[in-house]
C-alpha cells in the first residue's frame, strides 16, 4: 500500500494567532484520527528556530486510495 505525504508551512499574523490555530488543528487531528482511517498519521509541529513564535508545519500521511489517485474535477465555467 502506497502512501502520501503532504506538508504544510503556515505562517500567521503573530503568536496569538497561531495559538488559535494550533487549538483549532488539535481539534481537527482529534476527529480526524476514529473517523478518517485513510490518513495515518497528521502532526503539527513547530519549527527549530521558534524565535518568531508565528509559524507551524502541518504534515499528514495518508493511504493513497482511488479517490485521491483520480483526476480532479473540472472547473464549472457557468
Amino acid at each position: 500500500m502506497s502512501g502520501i505525504l503532504t506538508t504544510a508551512r503556515l505562517v500567521f499574523k503573530d503568536s496569538a494567532a497561531r495559538d488559535k490555530a494550533i487549538e483549532a488543528f488539535r481539534n481537527i487531528i482529534a476527529f480526524t484520527t476514529p473517523n478518517e482511517p485513510e490518513v495515518l498519521q497528521y502532526v503539527c509541529a513547530l519549527p527549530v528556530d521558534d524565535s518568531p513564535g508565528n509559524e507551524i508545519y502541518m504534515i499528514e500521511e495518508s493511504v493513497v486510495t482511488a479517490y485521491a489517485a483520480s483526476e480532479p474535477p473540472e472547473a464549472d465555467e457557468s
